[in-house]
Order: structure tokens, then C-alpha cells, then sequence
């Protein structure tokens, strides 16, 4: 490989990943973020610096069946649409899963699969939770 080559190899290099690190411009020359959907989220949420450090001794999971029923061809709640649920009672999720439920359902056709989609929450948000028919998971004994 000649040495332009090699310089216009590197050149093409820092490019792209000056491009992938930061803003990169779109065709109407605007400055376009790549971590765009996470500043959004962000600004989404206004919360104080004291209510996004709450200690993880004050938070607890709740959870909401998916949907999904055994035997049916029924797609299961995406957990996006029941965050969105939570967030717009002004309930701060620090992490969610869809997640088998750990409960017996009997194994027969209508009955549900026992997945559920769960979501960690400030302790205090517990009341508000349960108006939108969300149960508090409570870890079993050991």
C-alpha cells in the first residue's frame, strides 16, 4: 500500500469516528446529536438531582401482567407502552424487564402465560401505581 493511501486511509478513519463520537451535520447543515433520543428522555423528565438519586433501599418493583395468553397468538404488552403509562402519572422508572412472574397458572388454553413487565420505582410512588392497577412484587421468602 503507497504511503497516500494510507494517509487518505487514516484521514477517512478520523472521520468516521469523529462522526460517530460527536455531533455530525445533516444535509440541512444543523448540528444532529447521536445520542439525540437520550437528551430527549432526559429533558422528558424534569426531575430535581434529588429525586433521580434515590437510594436503592427506597425503591421497589411493581409489575402488570403482559397480556399474553397460553395458546394465543397475542403479542405481550410492550413495556414501552406501560412505562409511558407510569412516566405520564409523573412515576420515575429506574429499570424494567419483562420477566416470568414466578405465579402458578394452570396449564390449559385462556389462561395467562405468567409473564410480566416489571418496573423499579421510588417506594413513595407505590399509591400512585396502584391506581393504574400495577401490584407491588414482593421477593419471596427464603
Amino acid at each position: 500500500m503507497g504511503q497516500k493511501t494510507k494517509k487518505s486511509l487514516g484521514i477517512l478513519a478520523l472521520f468516521i469516528m469523529s462522526c460517530a463520537t460527536g455531533p455530525c451535520l445533516n444535509e440541512m447543515g444543523k448540528a444532529q446529536s447521536t445520542m439525540g433520543e437520550t437528551q430527549t428522555q432526559f429533558k422528558k423528565n424534569q426531575i430535581s438531582m434529588a429525586e433521580r438519586e434515590v437510594p436503592v433501599q427506597n425503591r421497589i418493583w411493581i409489575y402488570k401482567e403482559d397480556g399474553t395468553l397460553q395458546c394465543e397468538d397475542i403479542k405481550p404488552i410492550p413495556l414501552k407502552t406501560m412505562a409511558d403509562q407510569l412516566e405520564k402519572a409523573g412515576i420515575r422508572i429506574f429499570d424494567s424487564k419483562n420477566t416470568p412472574g414466578g405465579f402458578y397458572y394452570p396449564s390449559a388454553c385462556g389462561f395467562p402465560k405468567g409473564q410480566v413487565n416489571a418496573f423499579q420505582i421510588n417506594k413513595k410512588d407505590l399509591p400512585m401505581a396502584q391506581k393504574l392497577d400495577f401490584k407491588e412484587w414482593v421477593p419471596p421468602e427464603l
